[in-house]
């Protein structure tokens, strides 16, 4: 039963921080389409490609499918 707390803990946290992280790339690239209008072209191509890595960070890796699998047997 506690295990069983613990994942659901750890699956809602990482909910939460894939959230957080949306809202952050989202508020990136609000900012950079905001300089590109101003004529800042190269603080809104650094502000897009910081958007872009953020939500790349969040694509699922081989590792992690595999700590999902373990996890889904538990």
């Amino acid at each position: 039963m506690q295990i069983n707390l613990i994942i659901n803990w750890f699956v809602f946290s990482l909910f939460l921080i894939t959230l957080q992280v949306l809202d952050v790339a989202v508020s990136l690239a609000k900012v950079a389409d905001v300089d590109r209008n101003l004529g800042k072209e190269k603080l809104a191509t650094d502000g897009f490609q910081e958007a872009i890595d953020l939500l790349q960070s969040l694509t699922l890796k081989s590792e992690a499918s595999g700590l999902e699998q373990r996890v889904r047997c538990l």
